[in-house]
């Protein structure tokens, strides 16, 4: 893609916005594995992730940063951005965002 684009710089995309389609379900298994103290650690190489995620009933937004590269402010316009848009595809489903 790098030989395609006109971008010259050495990396060809800033951020990234993923759609999982899996859940992590942290409920404790039926017989034999109790598990406590459970934690999520993601991690990628960008300025700025979006992932989304969905079970079917509830839709999840998480925003990952990188504060050496963006300065919260800056992330949290985005969200509020991110918010008018999504409010205003479930207000008006027929126009375009």
């Amino acid at each position: 893609m790098k030989d395609w684009s006109s971008v010259q710089s050495p990396t060809l995309f800033q951020s990234i916005v993923a759609f999982e389609n899996y859940v992590n379900d942290y409920r404790q298994p039926a017989i034999g594995l109790n598990m406590i103290a459970m934690e999520e650690r993601e991690k990628t190489c960008y300025p700025l992730t979006i992932t989304i995620a969905s079970d079917g009933e509830h839709i999840t937004i998480k925003l990952m940063y990188d504060a050496e590269r963006l300065e919260q402010e800056t992330v949290r316009r985005l969200t509020v951005y991110l918010r008018h848009a999504l409010h205003a595809a479930v207000e008006h489903p027929d126009c375009a965002v």
